[in-house]
């Protein structure tokens, strides 16, 4: 906050506060001959989210020919989830850039490949998926062929009210009797968790006897009971 706040005798004074969401980008720089770009002053980037955009952020950082950097700004507004990025290029040296991805309070929310210029006084739209972080732990049975292989088997979708994931092998220890965890990224937005699908792609069983899901950190569904992924099949489970 900033600005003139009297707090006069036997008074009371309030200020109100802008919240200040941390973003950083991190971008790398074509190895074309002309793909150098500025450091500072003419590109500006603003942040799209499904609830609204941040202002326009000059951003500062090394775009030198294929040097991967990155750049800082803070902004109040409140975007909902990240969809995309705007730059505006403001002057007449043409950058051209590779890859981008955003972090947001420290967390990667967005990426994106490809090569995209941003010519001299022009604006370029790309879109970044929301990354969502998926943590799946489980207990594997305690039967003499319950075991299963750690990974490159069992291939995992979550299900929610909205869509789905897309398939993700998910290394884990899975010997029999074990607890184990393994984690994912996925851009899709599943809505609320409903179930999962375990396809197995392999001649190996395996048999687990509890699942839970936390989603961003967050417990969102668990189940129990004994469920058999036998060869080369397909099993659905139901989260409460």
């Amino acid at each position: 906050w900033q600005g003139t706040s009297t707090v006069s005798d036997y008074k009371t004074a309030t200020i109100n506060f802008e919240y200040l969401v941390n973003y950083q980008i991190t971008h790398t720089t074509g190895t074309g001959e002309h793909h150098d770009g500025t450091n500072s002053g003419a590109y500006l980037f603003t942040l799209i989210g499904t609830a609204g955009e941040t202002a326009e952020h000059d951003c500062p950082a090394d775009r030198t020919k294929g040097v991967t950097a990155h750049c800082t700004f803070e902004d109040p507004a409140d975007i909902g989830k990240l969809k995309g990025m705007r730059i505006k290029n403001k002057g007449d040296n043409t950058w051209v850039f590779v890859s981008m991805s955003v972090e947001i309070e420290g967390v990667l929310r967005g990426k994106w490949q490809g090569t995209r210029a941003v010519n001299d006084y022009k604006t370029v739209n790309i879109n970044l998926g929301y990354i969502v972080y998926y943590r799946i732990t489980h207990k594997t049975g305690t039967g003499k062929y319950d075991g299963g292989n750690k990974s490159g088997a069992y291939f995992f979708t979550l299900i929610g009210t909205a869509g789905e994931t897309a398939e993700h092998d998910c290394p884990a220890d899975r010997q029999m009797g074990v607890t184990a965890q393994c984690t994912f990224e996925d851009t899709a937005d599943i809505g609320k968790l409903k179930g999962m699908r375990v396809k197995n792609k392999s001649d190996n069983t395996w048999v687990f006897v509890s699942m839970s899901i936390e989603i961003d950190g967050t417990l969102r569904g668990s189940w129990q009971g004994t469920s058999t992924v036998n060869d080369y099949k397909t099993v659905n489970i139901n989260f409460v």
